[in-house]
Parts: C-alpha cells; structure tokens; sequence
C-alpha cells in the first residue's frame, strides 16, 4: 500500500504592494526607487509581483492540495489601493479555482487596531475555496476534502497578552494531522528577544503544542527553529541583511507515521547585493576608489539592489571624491539601485558612550526616530505609527540631501 500523505505550500511575507517605503513596523527600512515600469507602476511593487505569481505557478505545478499564507500578504490594508489589491485577488484565484483551497491568516500589516478600518481579508475571503482568518482570535479550520488535517489558526492580534490568551486555546486533536498557522515573533531570535512592539512568545510556547508543523510569518530571514518550526522568509528582497534567497517551501506529511518532508523552491528575483566592506581608515582616496572598482568586478550587479560600506573614512576626504573616476560611474550605473553607506569614525565623550558606541555600531536616525516614537507610551489621542509615517520620509529627504 503506498502511503497516505498531504502536500501544501507554506508561504508567508508577501507585501503585495511594497514599494520601498519604510515598514512601521521596524521590519524593513527605507528603500525607495524611483523607477517604473512601462506602465507606470513601481519597479519594487511589480518585482513583488512578479515573485507572488511564481508562487502561484509553483503551487500549480507541484499540484500541491492547498496553500498556507501564514500573514503580511498585503503591505497594507489593501482597500488603500485597489490595483494592488485585485491582482492579489487575481493570483489567489488562479489557484483557488483549480478547487483546492487557499488558507491565509493577517499578519500584523493586515490587522487593524482601529474601529472602523476594514481589512481585506473579509472580502478575499469571500471567495470560493478561500478560508481567510483575520479577525485577532484564535480559530480552528479543516481543509475541504481532507478529513485528516486540523488547522490552528491565529493571526496577528490587538496586543500580547491577548494573542498569548488566544495561543492558550491552541489544543492538538488526537489522530490527526495537527498544523498551526500563526504570524508572531519568537524570542530566540535576536530581532525580538527585546522588542516590545513586536507580537512575541517563547519558542517552548510553540514547542509545547506538539504541532506536527508550525507555519510561521513576520520574521524577513528563511529560519528552521527545530521541531517542524519554521519561518519560509518573504518572496522577495525588502532589505539589506536580508539576502538569504526567497523561497516557498513545498510540504510533506505522512497521514500515519506524521513524518515530514520539507522542500525549497527557490524564486527568480532581482539580486540584492550587500559588498563586502571597506574598511578606509588610512588609505589614500586612490586606495578606496581602487577598492571599490574591485568590490564590483567581483559581484554581478546588473540591474540589482546594491550597498556598499565604507567605514572609517578620513575626514578630509569629502564623500564625492569616491565618484571621481568614470570606471566607478560606469559600474554604478549598471545597477538598478546602488548606496554608498558611510561610517565614519566618532570621537563622543564617556558620558554619552554606550556599549553600542564603543564597539563602532551607530543606530541610524531614522532607527533612532523609530525608536523614539515607540518608547512614547501609549495614547489613543497620540497615533504614533501615523506621526512617525508622516516623519520618515522627510528625515530620509534631508539625510540624502546632506549626503549630496
């Protein structure tokens, strides 16, 4: 007898609809690109598109029996723009339609906070064969056609305590196979170990469902925690530090031994290139400028997202002087995007030091700005992700102007 098994898809952090805005929520920065396709649209918002249909087209081709889109499949509410939003629709359908089913939780950009603020998940699901669960609660789901799985659902929620209050309600039913889909962070990573505004809990939390799979989202890096837990990392690169290769990731279970079998299918994107850094400290501009030209023969940069830092850079070398020759012009232009980052050496007294400081690893402004703003305590009558959205992007302004 050949044996009984379930094939799904677990994808999460599509951000249909990014543009290179910075997220309000601390999970990618400011990368905006001013260019566009023939038709008008954001070169960032089409590449994600393009990536979110290869995900569809993978689904398809491993014939797989349904899809878990565990949170953050809009960048944001999606009623705030309607082109995005209907090809999000359009996509899901394209799956959905072959009678298989489409499961999809809210993760923290798809779940609002406000009275009033409609989310787009209701009416995606609406559609047939969709199951979409956004409402901040905990629910329990079955697969048509598959009696042998149970979904545990919980999507990102109003704050901590009440998304751990909902994760209690999480309880594994005996003789099937049991899969929570939830969109939080975990402490044991470094991002949220001391993230207070961040949905959190403990990797033991999870451990202790005895889950046969967790399908998680919110966290930008592919991650296996152990224990079938894992987070697949979003479709596409939304930021420097984050150039791990974007994947689906194609599920096995076996219906009686529970065993699982994990595969990644692996998206065409466009490259994103973090350089390897150039430590300036002493050297003649010619030095840092024969630097650079070798820091870009040794990577393929046509048309990608590409950082270079350089640190410790003299004083009297002015940051224009490192586009002095055309060799280096040449090599930038054949980027999509190219970014000089400078770090420069800071004498500071000892009454402003932090540990941070002495080992040369500064918070930028706008991480500052961020951090700030959120340390505010809360007030209905003081929105704090509006001010700071309203902010950022003239912090960024002045900050490129200054390094012009």
């Amino acid at each position: 007898m050949s044996p009984r098994k379930i094939k799904f898809m677990h994808i999460a952090d599509t951000h249909n609809g990014y543009s290179g805005n910075a997220s309000l929520h601390n999970e990618f920065s400011e990368l905006k690109i001013n260019k566009y396709t023939e038709t008008g649209e954001n070169i960032r918002t089409a590449d994600i598109n393009k990536a979110f249909a290869q995900a569809i087209d993978i689904a398809l081709e491993e014939e797989v029996d349904f899809v878990i889109h565990a949170g953050d499949g809009m960048n944001e509410v999606g009623y705030k723009n309607p082109a995005h939003y209907n090809f999000y629709m359009d996509q899901v359908e394209r799956f959905s339609s072959t009678g298989r089913t489409w499961l999809e939780i809210a993760g923290n950009h798809n779940f609002s906070k406000k009275a009033g603020v409609g989310n787009e998940l209701f009416k995606l699901g609406k559609m047939q064969n969709v199951i979409a669960v956004f409402r901040g609660l905990y629910e329990q789901c079955t697969i048509d056609g598959i009696d042998d799985v149970v979904c545990h659902c919980l999507p990102s929620s109003y704050d901590n305590s009440t998304f751990k209050a909902e994760l209690e309600k999480v309880k594994k039913v005996e003789g099937k196979v049991n899969v929570l889909v939830t969109h939080c962070g975990v402490s044991s990573i470094p991002q949220y170990a001391e993230n207070e505004s961040s949905i959190v809990v403990h990797l033991d939390d999870l451990i202790n469902k005895e889950m046969d799979y967790v399908a998680l989202g919110d966290y930008h890096i592919y991650t296996d925690l152990g224990h079938n837990i894992i987070y697949p990392g979003p479709i596409e690169h939304l930021a420097f530090g984050q150039e791990k290769k974007p994947r689906v990731l194609i599920v096995e279970i076996d219906l009686d031994t529970k065993e699982v079998i994990k595969t990644n299918r692996f998206l065409n994107v466009r490259p994103m290139i973090d350089m390897k850094e150039i430590n300036a400290e002493g050297m003649l501009i010619e030095d840092i400028q024969s630097q650079i030209i070798q820091r870009f023969k040794s990577e393929k940069v046509e048309d990608g997202i590409v950082r270079l830092v350089i640190k410790n850079l003299p004083k009297n070398l002015k940051h224009r002087h490192l586009f002095l020759t055309d060799d280096i012009r040449n090599e930038i232009d054949r980027c999509l995007y190219f970014k000089f980052d400078f770090k420069n050496k800071v004498e500071l007294s000892e009454s402003v030091k932090t540990k941070e400081m002495d080992s040369e690893e500064f918070e930028s402004l706008q991480d500052g700005l961020s951090s700030f703003v959120n340390q505010i305590p809360e007030d209905p009558n003081f929105p704090k992700q509006e001010l700071l959205k309203f902010m950022m992007p003239y912090l960024t302004e002045v900050l490129e102007n200054a390094d012009n």
